[in-house]
């Protein structure tokens, strides 16, 4: 008895010719201005993260101050407290029992170069 087939199905592929193939679709020229912008923008975030969290390393006391603010759900404390690290950017903060993250970005409402999120256990 065979019970394995002596053929396998065969499905119709069609390919055809490289000749006949369609052309690549043309595209705009790429303009880079915007991001090379953003990408400044983002350089000056990270300075801004970068100093926070030397801050808060450094300041254990600051440590205890944030997060003992933030388990009375102090959100209006716990920002301010960030924003005494020295930090240019705007801040936003949203926290849960296990970590706090924390949102960087550009001061002026109208422009938008990006954002830089930070999630930091507790």
């Amino acid at each position: 008895m065979n019970y394995y087939p002596t053929f396998y199905p065969s499905y119709p592929y069609y390919y055809p010719p490289y000749a006949q193939r369609s052309p690549a679709p043309s595209y705009p020229p790429v303009n880079t201005q915007q991001f090379q912008l953003s990408t400044q923008h983002q350089l000056e975030l990270l300075q801004d993260a970068s100093l926070l969290v030397n801050k808060l390393i450094k300041a254990p006391a600051l440590l205890k101050q944030i997060k003992e603010a933030a388990q009375e759900s102090k959100i209006a404390t716990v920002k301010a407290l960030l924003e005494k690290t020295g930090v240019k950017s705007h801040l936003d903060v949203v926290y849960n029992p296990d970590s706090i993250r924390i949102l960087l970005s550009n001061k002026d409402p109208k422009i938008d170069y990006g954002h830089l999120a930070m999630a930091i256990q507790w």
